[in-house]
Order: structure tokens, then sequence, then C-alpha cells
């Protein structure tokens, strides 16, 4: 009788004290193969990233060797973009464009060097000296311009030449105003004649002509420019604030 009663006993004591260490065992195996299958599912995604950038780029090397990449405004399959993306091109300049077209920049500008050698005879060196050979860079500009809202319009230029900072044009407009086509406000070059309306990338040589010191130049100020009779006659307009020239001394055009 006391054989049957010990032998449950000593059975339940074993259960009792060895079960948990094998849960305990079997606990850590669960966790450790968990372990390495994450680990292998995170080898795997980085497999499918590369596999997928992969298959991205022998499209996009197909769409140009068939000349069918999508433009600017369109998806592949003829939808409109989103007007927040951006269409980056060159014509006549760097220029950036939203998909609606409501905003552009144009990034650009211009080095022009002015630069001489002269010779003279042994005379002339006698009475007056060697004579130099000066160069100078009578223009390094860097600007941008473009459009904002479809109507509004933006210029905003630095020049570096003669070795300080000027402003050239900076102001604010707006176009395709009734009667008056463009208004704007801020420093820009007054219209005072042709000859100074004329960009220096358009003049025949560096320098301009005589008459040219005669010029105002650019001012601060707001006032309008239109053309009439498909644009056979001009008109500008506008009042200028006479202080742009003692905060920034006129140096060069």
């Amino acid at each position: 009788m006391k054989k049957i009663v010990i032998y449950p006993f000593v059975v339940f004591l074993f259960v009792f004290f060895m079960c948990p260490a094998l849960f305990a065992d079997e606990i850590s195996n669960l966790k450790k193969q968990l372990g390495e299958m994450q680990e292998e599912m995170k080898k795997q995604a980085r497999i499918m990233d590369q596999m997928q950038r992969k298959i991205e780029m022998l499209e996009i090397e197909k769409n140009v060797r068939a000349g069918t990449l999508p433009v600017a405004g369109k998806t592949e399959k003829g939808e409109k973009s989103a007007p927040e993306d951006i269409r980056v091109f060159w014509k006549n300049g760097l220029r950036f464009e939203s998909a609606d077209k409501e905003f552009t920049l144009k990034a650009g500008g211009r080095i022009q060097v002015d630069f001489a050698g002269m010779r003279e005879d042994s005379e002339v060196e006698e009475k007056l000296g060697k004579l130099k050979h000066p160069a100078e860079f009578r223009r390094l500009r860097i600007y941008g311009s473009g459009t904002l809202f479809g109507n509004g319009v933006y210029k905003a230029q630095v020049d570096f030449a003669g070795g300080d900072v000027d402003f050239r044009d900076v102001y604010l407009g707006l176009k395709e105003i009734p009667f008056l086509d463009l208004i704007r406000v801020g420093q820009y070059t007054e219209p005072f004649s042709l000859e100074d309306m004329t960009s220096s990338n358009h003049i025949t040589f560096l320098e301009r002509s005589l008459p040219y010191a005669l010029s105002i130049h650019r001012n601060t100020g707001i006032g309008f420019n239109s053309a009439h009779f498909d644009e056979r006659l001009t008109l500008s307009s506008a009042v200028f604030y006479n202080a742009t020239i003692s905060l920034c001394p006129y140096r060069m055009p």
C-alpha cells in the first residue's frame, strides 16, 4: 500500500520539476527559430528590392532606346501628372517648369571680357612710357527669371564684374494686363532710350555709343510696357525713385 502511494507522488514531483525546464528549452528553441526566419525574410526583402530597382532601370533603358520616355504633364498611360511635378530641360539656358506651367524658372548669365594688346615704337615709349595691356570683366552676371501663377513675372540678376556685387534687375510684375500688357515694380532699366533698353547681348560692340552717357540707367520704381499694331508700336511709362545711385553707385552698364 505504501509503495502504491509513493510511486504517484514521485511521478508528480518529476513532472512538477522537469516540465518547466523542458518548456523553457522549447521556448528558447522556438525563439531561435523565429529569429532565424526573420533574418531570412529581411534577406529576401533586400533581394526583392534589388530586383525591383534593376527592373526599373531596365525599363528606363528600354524607353530611352525606343524614344518613348514619358514627357512632363503626362504619365506612361497618357494621364495628366500632378501639378507639383517639375520638368527640367535646356532651352537657351537651364529651365524648370511645373507640369501645369503655372511656375517656371530660367537660370542664366553672361560673361563678357574686355582686354587689349598694344605695341609701340621706341620713340612713343620714350615719350609716353610703356603701354599696359589692360583686361577686365565688363559683365559677369547670373540671374533667375520666370513666371508665378501663370501671369506673375519675376527676375533677380546680380553682377560680379569689378570685384564687387551689384544688383542689376530685381523686380516683380504682372503680364497680360488689359491695355497695359506688363506692369513691373522693383529695380530695372528706365525706358529712356532704345540704346539703353537693348540688352548688352545684342549690341554690335562691347561698349555702347556716346549718347549712352546721358542715360539714367537703372532705378527703383513702378511702370508698364505695352505693344500695339503687331508690336510695331511700343509704349512705356514709369515713375522711379531716384535713390538707387546713392545706395549702389553706378559702375558699369
